[in-house]
Order: structure tokens, then C-alpha cells, then sequence
């Protein structure tokens, strides 16, 4: 008979090797509702947008600004009724302005480049930390649950050794 070999699973799901879906079933509950694990992928998240904001600011920045006052201006007062006699003066007055400011940092000596990629790192650093974060969690889970079944078989083994001993004792008080 040909034996026939399965894949292993993945190693960030060693616990499905073990082919046991209670086992399966316990670890995906406690990774899913890990406060540790959750608060882990929001440093990632974090760390990514950090790396991502860095890499920006090697690129040029363009910026776009639109502006509009508008003024009433009071007949009241000394300057209203001086401003009033003049031929040019116009009550209401409109200012509209638009503007394109573009900019882009030289990176003479390197720091835009090792500051970016600092941040990538750091990234990297984050998730090596989750990924470590959930094995620890996973590894606890599983050490719970195998220690759960060896109790169970050792509650199995002393129960089998009562009956047996019952047998024993009844066998032995029939002879007498």
C-alpha cells in the first residue's frame, strides 16, 4: 500500500498539521479576538503609512490654493464719507487670488534616502513583530489545548485502572 504524504501547512498555520479541527478552531478564535494581536497589526498599519509618507517627501510636492474675500465697505464714519467723495471708490470690493506652488528638496547628502528607508525598516521591524505576536499567541493556545488532551487520557487511564481493580477486587472476594 502506497502511503501517501501530506503537504505541511503553511508556517504561519503550523497548527493545521496536526489535522485536528477543535485545535483549528481554538487557535482562529484566540488570534481573532487577540487585543495584543489587533493592537500588533495597527503598529504595521502605522509603521507602513510612516514608510509611505517618507518615501513622499523624496518627490516633488505640488500645492494648488484658491482664495476670495469679499468686502462691504460702511458709508459710517470718517472714512466711509471720505472715501464716498472719491470717483474710484467702490463699496464692494472682490479679491479673488490663485496660486501653484511647486517644491522639491534636493537630497544632497542622503538623509531623505536613509530617513526613507528607516521607515521601511521600521516597517519590516513591525511586522516581524506581529508575525512573532501571533505565533506566541497560537503556541499558547495549542500548549492549553495538548495539555487539556493529555489530561483527558491521563483521566482515562485512571478510570480504566478503577474498573480494573474493581474486577480485581470482585474476582478476589469470590474466591474466599
Amino acid at each position: 500500500m502506497e502511503k501517501r504524504e501530506r503537504a505541511a501547512p503553511p508556517l504561519d498555520r503550523w497548527w493545521e498539521g496536526f489535522s485536528d479541527p477543535v485545535l483549528v478552531a481554538i487557535v482562529q478564535r484566540v488570534l481573532d479576538q487577540n487585543f495584543e494581536l489587533a493592537t500588533a497589526f495597527a503598529r504595521v498599519q502605522e509603521a507602513r503609512a510612516v514608510a509611505a509618507e517618507s518615501d513622499a517627501q523624496r518627490l516633488p510636492t505640488v500645492a494648488f490654493d484658491t482664495s476670495t474675500t469679499f468686502e462691504h465697505q460702511s458709508l459710517d464714519g470718517k472714512l466711509g464719507t471720505i472715501a464716498n467723495g472719491l470717483p474710484t471708490f467702490y463699496r464692494d470690493q472682490r479679491d479673488y487670488r490663485m496660486g501653484l506652488v511647486a517644491s522639491w528638496e534636493i537630497d544632497l547628502f542622503g538623509g531623505i534616502q536613509r530617513g526613507a528607508a528607516a521607515t521601511q525598516d521600521e516597517a519590516q521591524a513591525a511586522e516581524a513583530d506581529q508575525a512573532g505576536s501571533r505565533v506566541i499567541v497560537a503556541a499558547d493556545a495549542a500548549d492549553a489545548y495538548f495539555q487539556i488532551c493529555g489530561f483527558r487520557g491521563r483521566l482515562a487511564i485512571a478510570e480504566s485502572q478503577i474498573q480494573t481493580d474493581e474486577r480485581l477486587l470482585k474476582l478476589g472476594t469470590r474466591s474466599f
